[in-house]
């Protein structure tokens, strides 16, 4: 800089858009603009320059932050996002010695998975010792979160209000589980149950039954679909259809929409890709607030949609497992600037198996180095104002729309999943990429490029095969179907 200091930066001429595209045609000796816009997974066109004139925020639908539709966000202060690690129940003392080890390390909520019907004294076992005044825990029963509401009801006594929720997903069970205990319209009916309690509670409690902390039953957790290898307009889609599901089977059985909404979470997947994750969350937010207004919720507040975010387990890889510490760490930090209110940090080696000690302190401490190191969430809406992130978002909310107008027209989410039409579309999605990947024209770091040696893989490994963990379907069940798989890229989609 001279001595004129910004003053003379002033002085240098403003280029126009049309200097850049001549520079562009003379960089590329004869090309133009038009040859460097990308596409996304969704089609969604990604253009090589972003300006005020093309893509201008002035009028802006977006809003304010806190404010419907709520894209920027459903506080209008920074708030610190719950750091959420989940757990598998399988022997109760191990899982309370992992939970209260993640509590000691700074986890301020846990998500307790569920992998099979909860033994009578089983949940408190594993609870032990966890102060749910200070973390609260989110039960998921997959499919017996019937089984898993009671056993959380029968707690509820010795717990404070919100310390202890079940997060009931009967579709997205199915999707994930490939099972269901009984027919759809009775678990649909169920879940209409548990939301009437929790209303019920609530509203004696608070006179209102607002969306008080912990005041929730349902979680829809979209980022079943991504893992199987949903873009994210398919993705935000079947969140969408499922909300609206669930919405109906509350109304069916006496609770409106205006009163249930407020009781519905939303879980999706945050990947390695850093925009595509950031513009998923935003939109997520604007397309559940016009999903209520259609159903005459009149009150913004209420219209508010809390959504939580989970690391892609699908974007692991188990050849060189410690890349997956990067893979997570942006894949968290655009979920934190897209506004996730929850972040679920999957350890590097949950592909291995039962993720050690190590990989749950190093998951921990991703999230406590983007909360209290780069104070990621003293920053509302990081995005904000970005014409490529506002112009991304918006294309990518009409895309899921769009998306979500063909799966309602064809009967619905159950009829998606039953029909197997959902596996198939995600199927195909899945097919284009590992084409994508085939090709050269996208790459996954320490699988279809740069792998390691033979031989240098943990040798906890063992390829093939489902998810470790994964249930078998009960005799017992009344609805099976192929569970969406877990896809993951493999050495064999390398070019």
């Amino acid at each position: 800089m001279t001595s004129g200091g910004v003053a003379s930066i002033l002085r240098f001429d403003v280029p126009e858009l049309s200097d850049w595209e001549a520079q562009v045609e003379r960089s590329l000796r004869g090309g133009t603009p038009e040859s460097l816009v990308g596409r996304s997974a969704d089609g969604i066109a990604i253009q090589p320059l972003y300006t005020a004139a093309l893509h201008g925020t002035a009028d802006d639908p977006a809003g304010l932050p806190g404010a419907a539709p709520f894209t920027r966000g459903p506080h209008g202060a920074p708030r610190r996002w719950e750091l959420r690690q989940r757990h598998d129940l399988a022997d109760p003392a191990e899982t309370s010695a992992a939970i209260r080890e993640d509590v000691a390390g700074g986890a301020s909520g846990v998500w307790l998975r569920l992998r099979r019907p909860p033994a009578p004294g089983e949940l408190l076992a594993a609870l032990a010792g966890v102060n749910l005044e200070e973390t609260p825990v989110l039960v998921d029963g997959g499919p017996w979160f019937a089984a898993a509401a009671e056993a959380t009801e029968a707690l509820a006594a010795a717990v404070p209000p919100g310390g202890l929720v079940v997060g009931a997903d009967p579709l997205g069970a199915l999707a994930g589980h490939g099972f269901l205990l009984h027919e759809p319209a009775g678990e649909l009916a169920r879940l209409a149950s548990l939301l009437a309690v929790v209303h019920r509670r609530q509203h004696d409690r608070t006179g209102e039954g607002g969306p008080a902390v912990g005041g929730r039953a349902v979680t829809v957790d979209a980022a079943v679909y991504a893992d199987a290898g949903a873009p994210p307009a398919l993705e935000l889609a079947c969140m969408l259809s499922t909300g609206v599901a669930y919405l109906r089977a509350a109304e069916a059985g006496g609770i409106r929409p205006r009163a249930a909404a407020p009781h519905i979470e939303a879980r999706l997947a945050a990947t390695a890709d850093q925009f595509a994750t950031i513009c998923k969350f935003r939109a997520a937010r604007a397309l559940w607030d016009c999903v209520l207004a259609a159903c005459g919720v009149t009150t913004p507040e209420r219209r508010a949609l809390r959504c939580g975010a989970v690391t892609s387990e699908a974007m692991f890889v188990a050849q060189d497992p410690f890349v997956n510490l990067v893979r997570a760490t942006t894949a968290a930090l655009a979920a934190a600037a897209g506004g996730a209110e929850c972040i679920t940090v999957l350890p590097h080696d949950v592909v291995l198996g039962s993720p050690g000690e190590q990989g749950r302190r190093l998951a921990r401490n991703i999230s406590h180095l983007l909360a209290d190191e780069t104070h990621l969430g003293a920053v509302v809406d990081p995005a904000g104002g970005s014409w490529y992130a506002e112009d991304r978002t918006t294309r990518l909310a009409e895309a899921a729309w769009e998306r979500f107008g063909e799966i309602e027209a064809a009967g619905g989410m159950v009829a998606a999943l039953l029909d197997g039409s959902l596996a198939a579309t995600i199927a195909a999605a899945a097919e284009c990429r590992r084409e994508r990947l085939a090709g050269g024209a996208e790459h996954v770091v320490g699988v279809t490029c740069f792998p390691p040696p033979a031989g240098d893989g943990d040798p906890r490994h063992e390829p093939g095969g489902p998810p470790p963990g994964t249930p078998q379907t009960p005799p017992e069940a009344a609805v099976a179907i192929p569970p969406l798989p877990l896809r993951r890229p493999s050495p064999g989609s390398a070019p």
